[in-house]
């Protein structure tokens, strides 16, 4: 089982790689809300995301989220971040472990370069990664299939073209009626897309407050 492991987390994706059909600059606003928000990057790399624990047990071993600040990204050029991001290849173009490239593979190629203008643009922090390692149970639960998501390169359609994405929503007039509606409202107008976002990170906690007392419930009950 150990070789079997090791072969797949060593294998060579290198001839992977991303390239840009045009030069559009990444947009930093776009790419905070996605990486912020909507695909939840915080909730493996932390709030200032420069690392954090995900797991670490004996059984399944240890998972940390790695430093994306540009403290440990200077060294990295664009198309090897958004190789990592989109189809889950580290520098050395092994698999990367618990990387939710399976998901991030649908991105849009404008939206995979907002993300790495927003991670350019974050504060240095000089934090070190926690190496993978993973334990038994995670080691067969990878051999048996039953988490193939564990190691996404694996089940990536590599050739698959980036995905296209609508035109971003108009920006609209907040009208004054509005203004008590629980929304917060600062300027005059806001982006259709931006209002969403602000009520979705309040929908987020609630969420995993809900989701936390709900396994709380449920272990209590099977006592």
């Amino acid at each position: 089982m150990n070789v079997n492991v090791s072969q797949r987390l060593n294998k060579d994706y290198s001839s992977t790689t991303v390239t840009w059909s045009n030069n559009n600059p990444g947009d930093v606003q776009l790419g905070e809300r996605i990486v912020q928000v909507r695909n939840g990057c915080i909730d493996c790399h932390g709030t200032n995301l420069a690392g954090k624990k995900v797991m670490d047990n004996p059984a399944m071993g240890k998972m940390y989220g790695s430093n994306i600040t540009p403290a440990a990204l200077k060294d990295w050029n664009d198309p090897e971040i958004a190789r990592a991001t989109r189809h889950g290849i580290g520098r050395d173009g092994k698999p990367l472990v618990l990387m939710p490239s399976h998901d991030y593979i649908n991105l849009s190629e404008n939206d995979l370069k907002a993300v790495i203008a927003y991670l350019r643009n974050l504060p240095a922090v000089e934090q070190s990664n926690v190496p993978i390692a993973m334990g038994p149970v995670a080691k067969i639960l990878l051999v048996t299939g039953k988490a193939a998501t564990l190691v996404p390169a694996e089940v990536i359609n590599h050739q698959q073209p980036f995905t296209h994405k609508p035109a971003e929503a108009a920006t609209v007039n907040v009208p004054p009626k509005f203004s008590g509606s629980g929304v917060s409202v600062t300027s005059s107008s806001k982006s259709v897309a931006t209002l969403l976002s602000e009520d979705l990170k309040t929908v987020a906690v609630r969420v995993k407050v809900s989701s936390t007392l709900y396994t709380s419930l449920l272990v209590d009950t099977e006592r």
